[in-house]
């Protein structure tokens, strides 16, 4: 019995161990290793400093001290490789012990936020750097730094790491001002980057972006090819989320709100913990001026109900087309009683009320429209709500309720145009209003001291930060642009709204010159003020180079550089003006130094092509251009610069691909089909380019180069006579393009059809094109030459033609020279 006991413990005991010893094999092999094998791969990965640094903030040693600097490529831990924005390129001091060049300690404030935020294509003046400047003002004894952290596109998610990242510098105060992204920001259920419906996941998930692991497999699935559709062609602001539509009622929206609030609450600990205070916004939306992007009906709905609807919703349009308000409500009311959640239905019922003096019953609906608005762009009452809930619990937070500061601006109540000019991006006074709602809140909390100074009316912030009617034009000129692409142009009342921002646009006193000439006086005023504004060497160097005062403007940018070595914008503009000076060199090194810290930035790597292509280094400037491709799959530029220089290698087949393609990315730029026709030419295709630029002229038959081109084509079809009507079109649409004037005259001149020949035309166009290039152009005098000689005046077909050698000669332009002596040879033995 005992023998039995004791064998039976003896085969458990073996068994026993027989499993354990199986179960550490397997633990050793399918964890243990491959997690030491991946720690092994990170550390190399990291050692070798391979990818991008993920981290908001990088530090750096410069003249003044360790400095902390916004890192350009943050964004690529949370978008595609070629998705990711920029955030702006602010630098302040690592510890705020550091004097800086004005002295004193400083008052630090972090503002957290999106595209609205970061003041889009205002971001020199948004109520960051407004409120900055009126906080100097109201207490002149102490030094401030605003830290504008928005990066476009991005959510709470997001927000939450930067506010994480950020606490271990000396943060005094947060302000945030945010909520319009978290449905189609990332993780949200409307995006188009990475969807997870768990915030456990995309905890893990943040928490793994910043591995250089990560990045590496990022970058393979890339080059794959293996990502979504809507993001394989690069940014295309919100015209990817087309497709992204939720019912009001979806229970996503309710979750997302659910989130935001955990990572409001979140971010209240953060700033508590770094010893900081808060500030968090109701941000406001455009009710009035803002129709949504889009209407989708219950699921529920029957098809007599649908056919009920749409035929109340059809007579309501046609009341209110015929201005008949009372009629239009009551019908739009019918349709309310059977699917009221129609977004487009609530915005028509507001302005009617609006229209019949019901102005809070107005404004309800405008709020309803907002909420149903199937793409989220905007942030609804359901997320401020839950960010109020948030903040009101925490004793380290001020809730600034900006939407009810706007409302109170308006006479009905309801925001608009006034304050915003598309669906959330604030207009000038917009930003002063927020940043005066800001500043109120500051000094009631008292948590700089009492102010000694005067509070700063509009004008004045827009004096200290330098807003010119030059920068006005510029902001107008981006709206029209964005309001002119998807979702925009399907919006109720498209029309009107762009044709109102057009009209602003062209009402701007004065012309463009003179406004440049004033901007550059109104920069140096601003800067006398304020010499450490960064923004405005910036601006002012731009200007200064477009008024052609490139020393000036090389002098500006160098001192912007001097105080932000970093300002991927202001070596950008010093290799402009580097180009423009002809020092191709420096550049090279400047667009370089610039790709050094955003290598993403598509505007300076398409520069350097060009630079490239200008030195003489095509291969170099063909793969720049490739990388930019591959970048913005949509450069329309970059594949016209590519195939011109594909061109030039006589590479007709990869130039035309590439112009082809530029057509087919954007048909309105009329470069692409210029260029197209041209080497089609060449390629002695001439028939084939005719076609396709008779197209293009149809469509826009202003482009006076397409009628240029057009008539080439006529001629190496041998049909001249069509080709000199056409150049004479080209030359009556544009009388100021020298290239068409001296291509017109030159073949008018010497067309061997004494029919169509016109020697009078031609000399009338080709004095022209002399008179237009001051005289310079030994190619206009030989043209010239040929126009007189034509119409029978050999003496001044004689002048003209020595004057055109002495000319060609002297500029060491043999070729040419050789031509204009045969035809003076000729000229002269005729007379």
């Amino acid at each position: 019995m005992k023998s039995s006991i004791l064998d039976s413990f003896r085969v458990f005991h073996l068994t026993f161990l027989v499993r354990h010893s199986l179960f550490n094999r397997l633990l050793l092999g399918f964890v243990i290793l491959p997690l030491c094998f991946l720690c092994i791969l990170e550390i190399g990965l990291r050692y070798s400093s391979y990818g991008y640094p993920s981290e908001m903030f990088i530090e750096h040693n410069s003249d003044q001290g360790p400095m902390v600097v916004i890192n350009q490529q943050a964004g690529r831990r949370f978008f595609p490789p070629n998705m990711a924005r920029r955030p702006l390129p602010e630098v302040f001091h690592a510890t705020k012990d550091s004097t800086g060049a004005l002295g004193g300690l400083a008052y630090r404030i972090f503002v957290i936020g999106e595209s609205a935020a970061r003041g889009e294509h205002l971001a020199d003046f948004s109520f960051s750097r407004m409120l900055r400047a009126m906080l100097c003002e109201r207490y002149p004894g102490r030094r401030f730094e605003v830290i504008n952290t928005g990066i476009p596109a991005v959510n709470s998610w997001v927000m939450r790491e930067l506010v994480r990242e950020s606490t271990k510098y000396q943060p005094d105060l947060y302000i945030f001002y945010g909520g319009h992204n978290e449905i189609i920001g990332p993780y949200g259920p409307g995006t188009v980057f990475t969807s997870l419906h768990r915030n456990s996941l995309i905890n893990a998930k943040m928490a793994l972006s910043g591995l250089k692991l990560t990045q590496l497999s990022e970058s393979i699935l890339h080059y794959l090819g293996i990502s979504p559709s809507e993001t394989s062609t690069g940014w295309k602001g919100l015209e990817m989320f087309m497709n992204k539509r939720l019912s009001a009622n979806d229970p996503a929206r309710d979750d997302c709100a659910a989130a935001y609030e955990a990572n409001c609450r979140e971010m209240f600990r953060l700033a508590k913990a770094a010893g900081a205070k808060f500030i968090a916004c109701k941000a406001p939306v455009n009710l009035r001026d803002c129709p949504p992007f889009a209407s989708v009906h219950r699921t529920d709905l029957e098809r007599a109900q649908l056919q009920d609807w749409e035929h109340a919703f059809q007579e309501g349009i046609s009341q209110q087309a015929s201005q008949h308000s009372k009629e239009a409500l009551e019908a739009f009311d019918r349709a309310a009683e059977i699917d009221s959640g129609y977004a487009e239905l609530q915005f028509r019922r507001a302005e009617c009320l609006a229209a019949l003096g019901r102005s809070s019953e107005a404004k309800e609906s405008y709020k309803c429209s907002c909420e149903f608005d199937a793409l989220c762009f905007r942030v609804t009452e359901r997320f401020n709500a839950a960010l109020s809930r948030t903040a009101e619990s925490e004793p380290n937070v001020r809730l600034v309720d900006i939407v009810k500061d706007f409302s109170d601006a308006e006479n009905d109540g309801i925001p608009g145009r006034e304050m915003f000019y598309d669906h959330v991006h604030l207009t000038v006074p917009g930003h002063y209003r927020v940043a005066s709602s800001l500043l109120r809140e500051i000094e009631k909390g008292g948590w700089i001291g009492t102010p000694e100074g005067k509070a700063l009316d509009q004008a004045e912030v827009l004096a200290r930060l330098g807003f010119t009617q030059l920068d006005e034009e510029h902001n107008l000129e981006m709206i029209v642009q964005a309001l002119q692409k998807p979702p925009f142009t399907s919006q109720y009342r498209h029309s009107e709204r762009i044709a109102g921002w057009r009209s602003a646009k062209n009402n701007l006193a004065d012309t463009h010159e003179s406004r440049l000439s004033r901007a550059i006086e109104a920069y140096a005023g601003a800067l006398e003020q304020d010499p450490q504004n960064v923004d405005i060497y910036v601006r002012m160097s731009l200007s200064l180079q477009e008024a052609g005062r490139l020393p000036e403007a090389l002098e500006m940018v160098k001192r912007a550089l001097k105080l932000n070595p970093f300002h991927v914008e202001a070596l950008s503009n010093q290799g402009l003006v580097h180009y423009a000076s002809g020092d191709l060199d420096n550049a090279v090194i400047d667009d370089l130094a610039a790709l050094s810290l955003a290598p993403n930035f598509v505007g300076v790597r398409f520069n350097l092509a060009i630079v490239l292509g200008k030195l003489g280094k095509v291969k170099e400037a063909v793969d720049e251009c490739l990388n930019v491709i591959r970048q913005d799959p949509l450069h329309v530029r970059a594949f016209i610069e590519r195939g011109i220089l594909l061109s030039r290698k006589g590479d007709l087949e990869g130039a035309i691909s590439d112009f082809q393609a530029a057509t087919v990315a954007d048909p309105e730029i009329e470069d692409a089909w210029v260029n197209l026709g041209s080497a089609m030419i060449r390629q002695e295709k001439a028939p084939d380019a005719y076609s396709r630029l008779e197209n293009a002229a149809r469509t826009h038959p202003e482009w006076a180069m397409v009628c240029l081109v057009r008539a080439n084509a006529l001629l190496r079809m041998r049909e001249p006579a069509r080709a000199i009507a056409g150049l004479k079109e080209a030359a009556s649409l544009a009388p100021e393009n020298v290239t068409i004037l001296k291509r017109a005259a030159q073949i008018l001149a010497t067309v061997p059809d004494p029919v169509l020949r016109d020697g009078e035309v031609a000399s009338a166009l080709a004095l022209r094109a002399v008179k237009l290039t001051g005289g310079k152009d030994a190619l206009a005098y030989q043209i010239l030459a040929a126009a007189e000689a034509a119409r029978g005046q050999l003496t001044s077909a004689v002048h003209a033609a020595e004057t055109g050698l002495q000319m060609a000669s002297t500029q060491g332009n043999s070729e040419l020279a050789a031509q204009i002596r045969e035809n003076l040879s000729l000229y002269q033995s005729q007379m």
